[in-house]
């Protein structure tokens, strides 16, 4: 199921005024009960696929350090090889 209407190309304008309270969950507003983190939610068909875009980009080095420390056993050599495995089959381009 999907929460929010259906968008063609036409209803879309780029302009953040009118897209954010269209195709955004709560017009943007989404926070977690602690209201420390935003989260981008999509209500619309397509969800948060139509807001984020295909944004991809490698795990920050800081990233990687806090989920070790959490117990992620992974070397920097099998993360950057499997990054770029995947990188390489949903075809990121700049």
């Amino acid at each position: 199921m999907e929460k929010g209407g259906y968008f063609e190309s036409e209803h879309m304008n780029q302009r953040d005024e009118d897209m954010v309270p269209l195709l955004w969950k709560n017009s943007g507003a989404n926070l977690t009960d602690d209201l420390r983190i935003a989260i981008a939610q999509g209500s619309c068909l397509g969800g948060s696929t139509i807001i984020n875009d295909a944004v991809c980009f490698d795990t920050p080095d800081i990233v990687r350090k806090q989920w070790r420390e959490m117990g992620v056993d992974i070397s920097d050599k099998e993360w950057d090889e499997a990054t770029k495995e995947v990188s390489e089959n949903i075809h990121i381009t700049r």
